[in-house]
């Protein structure tokens, strides 16, 4: 069954990162989803926090209190699962530099599904903008060939963990408080 698994990750690998490759503009999408993007997400979710309504700034503090948690998953996990890089295991040029580090689970995929799972908890008005967002993301990091599928599946289950326990915390806290 692992083996099934692992084989299917792969093959859905090499089709969508050979496909990154046939088009110019699906290139330039790719790279500014996997590279830039996630500066922009972060952007939008910390300006609608600052500027914005009660819900925007609610899911601000949410996504601040999910970040430790999914630092410490993304720290404990590879020591576990220590998948290597796509280029690492194949003679590939990814279409951005990567250091060779594990890749389960990717870390963009982790951040930017924190921040739009914390937008849609309080189903703000960015909330769909930010989960287009993050499978933007995460799909440009398969395409760019820095992950695996399954790598990007992983961090978006680890972004949404650290927001629900986020969100746990804080419901705890605020039941102690009152």
């Amino acid at each position: 069954m692992v083996e099934l698994i692992q084989s299917l990750n792969t093959q859905v690998f090499f089709q969508m990162f050979n496909l990154g490759g046939t088009s110019p503009l699906l290139r330039v999408l790719a790279v500014f989803g996997a590279e830039y993007l996630i500066f922009l997400i972060f952007t939008i979710v910390g300006l609608a926090g600052l500027l914005g309504k009660l819900e925007d700034r609610k899911a601000l503090v949410l996504v601040i209190m999910a970040i430790p948690f999914a630092a410490i998953f993304t720290k404990i996990i590879p020591l576990i699962i220590s998948e290597p890089r796509p280029f690492t295991t194949f003679p590939i040029v990814p279409l951005i530099d990567r250091p060779a580090t594990p890749s389960f689970p990717s870390l963009h995929a982790t951040w930017t599904a924190s921040a739009a799972f914390g937008l849609i908890f309080y189903k703000t008005r960015f909330a769909l903008l930010l989960l287009i967002f993050m499978l933007w993301v995460g799909l440009s990091r398969i395409f760019v060939g820095v992950h695996y599928p399954l790598d990007v599946l992983g961090g978006f289950l680890v972004g949404f963990l650290a927001v629900f326990l986020a969100w746990q915390t804080k419901n705890f806290i605020g039941r102690r408080l009152t």
